[in-house]
């Protein structure tokens, strides 16, 4: 420690030497010098130190350095080894965790086939009598339960125990565990409490409220003057965001390191998307009016880049499997086919008559919206039903399916949101407004009767769906477009603010 204290000097210790800014070389350490322990330049040496045992400091910092980065190289080959085993872990997980929902909608099945028997009153909350059947096994045969939750657990022991048997925590005894590694450990934590969320519908409408009780997350996004789009893997292990300028920012949530920075040939980005398997990042814009596609496995390789004739400024994007959904200024969707190495073939939906804002899917029903004020659903690529939903200027923003695809909610320029019943013609069946200025964003909470608006009143409301009631208001100064994006397993609730940050709400 004395060596490495007297060795960190960057003039000679000799007052004249300093005055001309001599840096030291060498560390004289022979036991029978004056001076030991002192840092000199080569003049100090030459004169006082000639035949002593000396250190060269250059060439030690070079030999440390070089030490360093072998040591660096090392524990990146651990962590890629890490990373393989956690994908197949997760891929096995994944598999048996449909085979054991699908066990467990068919209890739901035999329980309320059973009270259709006993001629007894059916659940009116399908997810709180779910919820009874797990944490109450006398509702139900015990055994069935028991094989389900002992299944779920042990499939994600067993997975946590693959990682353990990788030697990834140290290079060498005196080495500790390195904040990179935990943040490994974190994040698959992450990913077991994402899968066992989707089994057990452990959010309500009181826990998700409960999430704005917290102080946000805050993380700076830096060269982004202005962000106009922000999404978030599934498995919360990445944030992707965009903007002015043309820059795209991959961000990991965890850590807040900025993964990757790619410098696109947009003027701003006004749309990024992840697929819902996690394998494919979108993003898009304005000129010159392409949409890039990465692969997420190695965002090394080229995007894929596609390109339409005619096509214009892109405003959403949608994953639906393999392909890819636009809306877009030009005054249509498309819906790109995609393979490995590019694009099969794209399809146009045409029906609006002016820049087409708002898109949402839901099977292979697909609405949108936009400045020609009209909201249409489609059916394989034909107008099913188009009807006027937005009367202001710039028409409707926004526009999403309920999760049991009962309802499509729409806002807009109008300040107002609508609920339209997919199960009557799409009848507008309420509508409810409190914003003072139009609404460009809209989300749902998980496995709740609540909904999500952004505005450019720079606020954020919470909404009850049944009633229509405002149930909480955040002051949130978005100075760009007001965005929001709500990750449901488990819940993380993302916001754009002034000042190029992005605020995340953890539950």
């Amino acid at each position: 420690m004395q060596l490495k204290q007297l060795g960190r000097s960057k003039m000679c210790y000799l007052q004249e030497h300093q005055e001309f800014d001599m840096c030291i070389k060498y560390l004289c350490v022979d036991s029978q010098c004056t001076l030991q322990f002192r840092a000199m330049c080569t003049d100090c040496y030459n004169k006082l130190h000639q035949g002593h045992r000396v250190i060269d400091l250059i060439e030690a910092e070079r030999l440390a350095y070089q030490q360093h980065q072998e040591h660096l190289a090392q524990f990146k080959l651990h962590i890629i080894k890490l990373n393989e085993i956690l994908q197949h872990s997760i891929k096995t997980i994944k598999s048996h965790v449909k085979k054991l929902q699908a066990q467990f909608k068919m209890l739901i099945e035999q329980e309320l086939e059973k009270l259709h028997q006993d001629h007894l009153k059916p659940p009116i909350d399908l997810n709180d009598f779910a919820q009874q059947l797990l944490q109450h096994q006398n509702i139900v045969s015990t055994k069935p339960i028991q094989i389900l939750t002992k299944g779920v657990k042990q499939l994600l022991l067993k997975s946590y125990f693959l990682t353990s048997d990788i030697s990834v925590f140290t290079f060498k005894d005196y080495v500790n565990l390195s904040d990179e590694s935990l943040v490994q450990i974190k994040r698959f934590d992450l990913v077991q409490k994402v899968l066992f969320d989707q089994i057990t519908f452990n959010t309500n409408s009181t826990e998700a409220l409960q999430i704005f009780n917290n102080h946000p997350q805050k993380i700076k996004c830096p060269g982004l003057v202005h962000i106009y789009s922000l999404d978030i893997k599934q498995d919360g292990t990445l944030i992707a965001v965009g903007g002015h300028p043309d820059t795209l920012l991959l961000i990991d949530p965890i850590s807040e390191i900025i993964v990757k920075t790619f410098k696109t040939k947009f003027l701003e980005i006004f749309a990024v998307k992840f697929s819902s398997d996690g394998l494919r990042l979108a993003a898009a814009g304005s000129c010159p009016y392409e949409i890039y596609v990465w692969n997420c496995n190695d965002f090394e390789q080229s995007p894929i880049i596609l390109k339409a004739q005619h096509l214009n400024q892109i405003n959403r994007l949608q994953f639906v499997s393999k392909c890819l959904y636009t809306a877009s200024d030009d005054y249509k969707l498309r819906v790109w086919k995609l393979k490995k190495n590019g694009v099969k073939n794209y399809k146009e939906y045409i029906g609006h008559w002016d820049s087409v804002y708002g898109l949402a899917i839901n099977n292979k029903h697909v609405a949108s919206t936009g400045k020609d004020k009209t909201l249409i659903v489609w059916f394989e690529g034909k107008i099913l039903k188009q009807w006027m939903a937005h009367d202001a200027e710039y028409g409707g923003y926004c526009v999403e399916y309920s999760l049991d695809g009962k309802l499509l909610i729409s806002t807009g320029y109008d300040k107002i949101i609508k609920f339209w019943s997919t199960e009557h013609n799409y009848k507008l069946i309420k509508q409810f407004q409190s914003h003072e200025e139009p609404i460009w964003t809209l989300g749902l909470l998980n496995n709740t009767e609540l909904l999500a608006t952004a505005s450019w009143d720079n606020t954020i409301k919470i909404w009850d769906i049944k009633s229509g009631k405002c149930l909480y208001t955040l002051e949130n100064h978005f100075h760009s477009s007001p965005c929001l994006n709500i990750k449901r397993y488990p819940l993380q609730f993302l916001a754009t603010n002034e000042g190029g940050f992005i605020l995340i709400w953890n539950l």
